[in-house]
């Protein structure tokens, strides 16, 4: 539905006529450089120079109105840091100078590529533009393998949950980090390799196409191995699910339960009146801690969207210590450039969980 509506502006809409955009829609895009201890200066200016290929035909976004790109950009090694941040820069040449500037730094440090793509997932997307069209592309570069493999592969399972579309484009055949982005079967996570330093437009052709400048509505054939997303499931069950809201488990573990949560309910047809029969499915959630367990089931009729809670979920779940302990405090405070929505992360749709004080 939502194409069918963007696809008729689009056809009689006489400011839409003409050649497409990129990107198509709203973007957050952030791109990842490797500055690990065998990245050569050589290596680093390969990266450079793929970086500003892709930026080349890209519409960066003068404000924060709804269109064109901001960019981002991270160097890591066994730590991220940031280069450039979204608001540094609203035009394209002084963005196109500050990545000329970047220097390679010097460390000893191992490479880190899945810990660096889970501090962008967790932080640099934590506060986005507002918008229902808004995509999140993260664009890592990478000189081989990394030390932390099975936090590539976590990693990629959160992009997906949060909707972030990742791309790793690598200055070898890495084939244990082609294998990560595969267990994402929606085709959205692209790994390519950069063997033509000469002539990077080839290499770099898909990510730039099926990844920054990607058009769901108007799905290029060399895209055609991305899945259309899969419209909530039909099934006849009660859901019960655990959280662990001790005060052992750290903020980050807290998040990201929640994140699943939300990500298991979100492919579920959840029943707008769970106290008739019917066949859709209904959930409940039970919130354990050290001392004694809460048993709550909550009616979807308080979701909006017929979805029982979406991943703004913390607005009234906490562990035992409370709010300020169980959350970072980005996430106590609205974000003022985000539409009123907690990190940027609950949409349009999406209704925060709230349970009765001292029942949780």
């Amino acid at each position: 539905m939502t194409c069918q509506v963007i696809n008729y502006v689009r056809d009689n809409c006489a400011c839409s006529h003409g050649e497409s955009q990129c990107p198509a829609y709203p973007t957050e895009l952030v791109f990842g450089l490797d500055m690990s201890d065998d990245v050569t200066p050589t290596a680093f200016e390969r990266q450079r120079s793929a970086l500003l290929h892709l930026l080349e035909d890209l519409s960066i976004a003068e404000s924060n109105c709804p269109q064109g790109a901001r960019v981002a950009v991270v160097g890591y090694s066994a730590y991220t840091k940031y280069l450039i941040r979204f608001q540094d820069h609203h035009r394209k040449t002084p963005l196109i100078e500050a990545v000329k500037n970047i220097a390679l730094e010097k460390t000893s440090n191992k490479r880190q590529l899945g810990a660096a793509m889970r501090f962008v997932g967790q932080n640099i997307f934590k506060r986005v533009r507002a918008g229902f069209m808004v995509r999140k592309v993260a664009v890592f570069f990478t000189n081989g393998a990394s030390q932390d493999i099975d936090a590539v592969l976590a990693a990629i399972m959160e992009y997906r949950a949060l909707n972030i579309v990742p791309a790793i484009i690598s200055l070898r055949n890495v084939p244990a980090i082609n294998q990560a982005m595969e267990a994402d079967d929606t085709g959205n996570s692209i790994f390519t390799v950069l063997r033509r330093p000469q002539e990077p437009a080839a290499d770099l052709r898909r990510v730039k196409n099926c990844a920054i400048c990607y058009d769901p509505c108007r799905c290029a054939e060399e895209c055609a191995f991305i899945q259309e997303p899969v419209a909530p499931q039909q099934v006849d069950v009660d859901l019960v699910m655990v959280l662990d809201s001790s005060r052992e488990i750290q903020a980050d573990e807290y998040a990201g339960a929640q994140q699943l949560l939300s990500s298991v309910v979100e492919q579920l047809a959840v029943s707008p009146q769970p106290r008739r029969p019917g066949r859709q499915a209904r959930v409940a959630l039970v919130q354990q801690s050290t001392k004694v367990e809460h048993e709550d089931v909550h009616d979807a009729e308080h979701a909006a969207a017929g979805r029982l809670f979406g991943a703004g979920t913390d607005a009234g779940l906490h562990p035992e210590g409370g709010a300020a302990e169980g959350r970072p405090a980005a996430q106590q405070e609205g974000c003022p450039d985000c539409g009123g929505h907690q990190d940027g992360l609950q949409g349009p749709g999406q209704a925060a969980l709230h349970l009765p004080e001292g029942q949780v």
